[in-house]
């Protein structure tokens, strides 16, 4: 069964549609997908976790000041939303986007999600809005006149593979590898550790049910790929 092609939420009906993915007969066991979730995820709607899972990823929330004249350069920063799919689940997402008339009180929190995954551990939108973050006025304010004078928005600029400036690139990987190591250390056990337990539990190849340690597996998970990202 395809991720994600089993079932999906009827909006006119408001419910969840199962529909068969083969022509199945009379008492005849069905198959149906949860999609492109988590380990973390699995665990807390169904009770389960796979030992090796594609669609594993650990959230990163970034939350950046947002006054009216970083308002803009901030909603442009994001990613173009790929075509809908069920399969891939997406991996950035405004949390808290403070609207112009909002920003009329003072600087208001702008958070956004960021899914780091097997494929893609160092999102270009994470590091973008983190190389935004750094900004002080005075230098947002230099980079927006040399972006207008190269004829580039300053949003595409920091969106760009390449650094804006060699000096503010080290200070948002610098930053960014700060949250990430964070992340990874807040964990009381180590990688190593987290697998070799793994190991150990694993079923035997006659066993009627899967028996590993669900909640080790999918923190396990998330430690892969924090490491992956911390290399990247």
């Amino acid at each position: 069964v395809a991720p994600g092609s089993s079932h999906g939420y009827d909006e006119a009906r408001q419910q969840l549609v199962v529909v068969a993915a083969a022509p199945y007969g009379a008492g005849e066991q069905a198959f149906i997908s949860y999609g492109g979730a988590s380990n973390g995820s699995l665990l807390l709607g169904g009770g389960f976790a796979l030992r090796r899972n594609r669609f594993d990823a650990v959230e990163v929330t970034l939350t950046a000041k947002c006054d009216a004249r970083r308002w803009l350069l901030l909603m442009m920063l994001a990613p173009e939303a790929p075509p809908p799919s069920q399969e891939e689940p997406p991996n950035f997402e405004y949390l808290q986007a403070p609207d112009q008339e909002q920003l009329r009180d003072g600087p208001k929190p702008f958070v956004t999600r960021h899914l780091l995954t097997a494929a893609n551990p160092l999102p270009p939108a994470l590091l973008a809005y983190v190389r935004a973050e750094r900004l002080s006025d005075v230098e947002l304010e230099a980079y927006e006149k040399k972006a207008k004078a190269a004829g580039t928005p300053l949003w595409e600029a920091l969106r760009s593979p390449a650094p804006l400036d060699a000096a503010l690139d080290l200070a948002a990987l610098v930053a960014l590898r700060r949250v990430l190591a964070d992340k990874l250390d807040a964990y009381p056990t180590t990688a190593e550790q987290d697998e070799a337990f793994l190991d150990k539990a694993e079923p035997d190849a006659g066993a009627a049910h899967e028996t590993a340690p669900l909640p080790a597996e999918a923190a396990a998970a998330r430690r892969r790929w924090l490491a992956t990202a911390l290399r990247a």
